[in-house]
């Protein structure tokens, strides 16, 4: 494969690895990322308090304090003056990276799309694969469906 595919987390490529992402917290109902670490201002015992959500317009109906998935529309949680208490039974915390799977018929497309998402997610892990023609017969899309499965 060409060079600059994979990224500095690249065994033998003499960069550094970069900092382990941090933390999301997702709906345990739909696994929906609403909060990461880096946002989250204190836990107590059965509330995560952050100070913003990874999604702060979804889930929020003007009037309401509840805070609720806006992949599933389960309440998680409340909001207040500037802080949002997530109950800890209603969110998981994850920290695994994103996988992404990149496939063109041609490297030089890979490596063009992998540096752009290198940039966008810097905590992901890109996997290239370089397609033969016969892989693609016969290939189709599936139908993409909203929400989860």
């Amino acid at each position: 494969m060409a060079g600059g595919v994979h990224g500095p987390d690249t065994p033998g490529s003499g960069a550094k690895p970069p900092p382990d992402p941090p933390s999301r917290f997702v709906c345990r109902a739909c696994g929906i990322c609403m909060g990461t670490s880096d946002a989250l201002l204190e836990t107590k015992d059965d509330v995560l308090v952050f100070g913003r959500l990874h999604t702060s317009e979804c889930g929020l109906e003007k009037g309401t304090k509840t805070v609720a998935c806006w992949g599933c529309a389960v309440a998680l949680g409340t909001r207040g003056e500037g802080s949002f208490a997530l109950r800890r039974d209603r969110v998981a915390r994850r920290s695994e990276r994103l996988e992404i799977l990149v496939c063109s018929l041609k490297e030089q497309e890979i490596s063009d799309v992998a540096l752009s998402l290198r940039e966008a997610f810097p905590y992901c892990n890109i996997t290239p694969r370089v397609l033969l023609k016969a892989e693609l017969r016969g290939f189709q899309l599936p139908v993409a469906r909203a929400g989860p499965e």
